[in-house]
């Protein structure tokens, strides 16, 4: 066994993944890592949102908020374009429920919470990508870029930056 990721514990979990995306585990390398990604970090944000930790921008919120919104990209990258994570949550639950019998009660709740990090995500990489978009018209018409959109510090212009994405 080479990694982690061969054991049961991932294997189903991956093997959902692999179904949303429409390519089988072991065909494409760069797709096995998305894979792998998202199914690791399925599993940290199911056991911290059920230990009572929510998306935030401080703290163990904000490594809950990286999380899924990294998985969240991975998902992009494989091809699935809409909120994922929040349907294979119960995968991780169904997995672990008989270590963690205490995973069965926040369910719903755990899947509630990531659906609405991965709406939020959604929406703040398409306001940012509309900026982006703009932007690089205004540059073929106008030959420059404004410092604003530049460096995202109008209060008019929608504000993204590396470190919420």
């Amino acid at each position: 066994m080479k990694s982690n990721f061969e054991t049961d514990l991932f294997q189903s979990i991956i093997k959902q993944i692999a179904s949303m995306a429409g390519v089988p585990y072991r065909k494409d390398e760069q797709a096995d890592i998305s894979y792998q990604v998202c199914a690791d970090h399925l599993r940290a944000m199911t056991f911290l949102i059920s230990d009572g930790v929510l998306p935030s921008n401080e703290g163990r919120g904000y490594v809950l908020r990286r999380i899924i919104r990294r998985a969240s990209r991975y998902g992009k990258l494989i091809g699935i374009n809409k909120p994922f994570l929040f349907k294979l949550t119960g995968a991780v639950v169904d997995e672990m429920r008989d270590a963690y019998p205490e995973l069965v009660d926040v369910r719903e709740h755990v899947a509630k919470v990531v659906l609405l990090e991965e709406e939020r995500f959604a929406a703040t990489l398409d306001a940012g990508l509309n900026l982006l978009n703009e932007s690089v018209s205004k540059l073929k018409s106008t030959g420059s870029l404004s410092s604003l959109v530049t460096f995202c510090s109008s209060s008019t212009t929608p504000t993204v930056s590396p470190l919420t994405l």
